[in-house]
């Protein structure tokens, strides 16, 4: 009886040390991104909220459940300076927090999960190299700053879904040559200093504040659905509807212009840094266009 008890405590050794053995192998095998480890809270319904990231992989595939509850938030500064260049998220999760990805200056493809509805401020702030980006059709908020400063962006499809586009959210995104807005608000200086060559507003848009389109050099024409209730274009120039005020002239439209006759107002900073060199028209007053005073000369 004592032999065969010494057997069977031998053979539990054995089977454990097999067992460690065998997952520090299924370890070894996993990808870099898989071996991640995050930080997270738990909120009073029992959902996620990632909170940190201590991984040093590239490829980072945020979880959808952990600790047996579901991941639903990406939360403030979570991610913020890391030097990942890939990043997943999931479709469990539905809000992705300010300054989360903040300076992530080695990020280049980020894949938003289809439940997500809104990205906060300054989320994706100055990530440099960041060039595939596409928000799911549910989004309905982009925060202020969101994408600042982020290059190397080429395409934002923005969904119809969106009613808030923040200020800022696109400023300084050089490489974006076109945006097609199709509803909602768009905050002041959006797209100020963005590489756009033609901006479509959509039907359902309902506000522009001032300066959307600031310092956009390369800007050709601007767009409105003709079904848009308060806005309208002309000729690629933003207008009201009725076309009595002049909001936004594009900074690489043509060289001479005649303010139409019916215009009794002009925005301002309308004609901000644009490259035109002769306007005609009865409000003609330079201190009503605010062009570049270098450009006055």
């Amino acid at each position: 009886m004592m032999k065969l008890l010494t057997l069977v405590q031998v053979s539990n050794a054995v089977f454990k040390s097999a067992q460690r053995n065998c997952l520090f192998l299924l370890l070894a095998l996993l990808p870099a991104g898989a071996q991640a480890q995050f930080q997270f809270t738990t909120n009073s319904d029992n959902t996620i909220t990632i909170t940190g990231y201590t991984g040093t992989g590239s490829v980072v595939n945020i979880p959808s459940v952990t600790n047996s509850h579901t991941v639903a938030n990406i939360g403030q500064d979570a991610f913020q300076t890391n030097k990942f260049t890939s990043v997943t998220i999931p479709n469990s999760v539905t809000n992705i927090g300010p300054f989360a990805f903040w300076r992530c200056s080695s990020l280049i493809s980020v894949s938003i999960g289809t439940q997500v509805v809104a990205i906060g401020d300054s989320a994706f702030y100055e990530c440099g190299v960041l060039t595939n980006l596409t928000f799911p059709n549910g989004l309905t908020s982009i925060g202020n700053n969101a994408f600042e400063n982020c290059s190397a962006i080429k395409c934002a499809s923005i969904p119809a879904s969106v009613n808030n586009i923040g200020s800022y959210a696109f400023a300084g995104c050089n490489a974006l040559t076109n945006a097609l807005i199709p509803s909602g608000s768009i905050g002041g200086q959006a797209f100020s200093g963005a590489g756009l060559l033609g901006v479509t507003i959509g039907a359902s848009v309902t506000n522009i504040m001032s300066q959307a389109f600031w310092v956009c050099a390369s800007l050709k024409t601007i767009t409105v659905d003709t079904n848009n209730a308060a806005y309208s274009s002309l000729n690629g120039v933003l207008y009201d509807k009725n076309q009595t005020a002049l909001l936004a002239f594009p900074g690489n439209a043509t060289n001479n212009f005649a303010i139409p006759n019916g215009v009794t107002r002009i925005e301002s900073y309308a004609f901000y840094s644009a490259g035109i060199t002769n306007i005609t028209g009865t409000l003609c007053r330079w201190y009503f266009f605010h062009i570049d005073y270098r450009k006055r000369e």
